[in-house]
């Protein structure tokens, strides 16, 4: 088992840019219609995305991974194109992630605090669609309601999509979220 190939970091891109690590767990994930897209030192994965006209940003491409279990490995990392996960000074280190995982469930950004999320996302989107999110997660998902709530209010939020789950986890957390988000649509 080689710990270092057991991790892919997914690094999202919808529009040129210059990615300059070497560091062997990385890929560039983009929609096929982005050919300017391109690296010297990572491989490019191009996805024709099923939800790209509804404008989910980086999950369009999050689901066509999800769709695709078989090409994940052990661990699956997400990333910005402007924003990485970094272990070390050296950009290229990359923890063995067995001896990550029995210290927490999941690697990712330190939380921010922005007040409440609803509010939050007023501030910059249609607050209609938070509220038809979070009914959707009442109806379907009773289980996590009060949870839902809980980080509403406590405004507690991992932004950018920053992390690196076990390839399990990724799954269940995919399963949950596009069954809301395909719901919505």
């Amino acid at each position: 088992f080689d710990n270092k190939a057991s991790l892919d970091v997914f690094v999202f891109a919808h529009k040129p840019f210059k990615f300059e690590r070497t560091n062997p767990c990385y890929k560039i994930v983009t929609s096929s219609d982005h050919e300017d897209i391109t690296s010297d030192t990572a491989p490019v994965i191009r996805l024709n995305c099923l939800l790209s006209n509804i404008g989910f940003s980086e999950w369009q491409k999050i689901f066509q991974l999800f769709l695709r279990p078989q090409n994940l490995k052990d661990y699956v990392g997400l990333a910005h194109f402007h924003r990485y996960l970094q272990f070390s000074d050296d950009i290229n280190y990359i923890p063995n992630m067995d001896d990550e995982f029995k210290k927490c469930d999941c690697v990712t950004k330190e939380l921010s605090y922005v007040g409440n999320l609803r509010q939050q996302y007023a501030n910059c989107h249609n607050v209609e669609d938070f509220d038809i999110m979070m009914k959707i997660i009442d109806e379907k998902f009773p289980e996590y309601s009060e949870a839902a709530k809980l980080a509403t209010k406590n405004g507690v939020l991992i932004d950018s999509n920053i992390m690196i789950l076990r390839k399990k986890d990724f799954i269940l957390m995919c399963k949950f979220v596009f069954e809301v988000l395909l719901e919505y649509c």
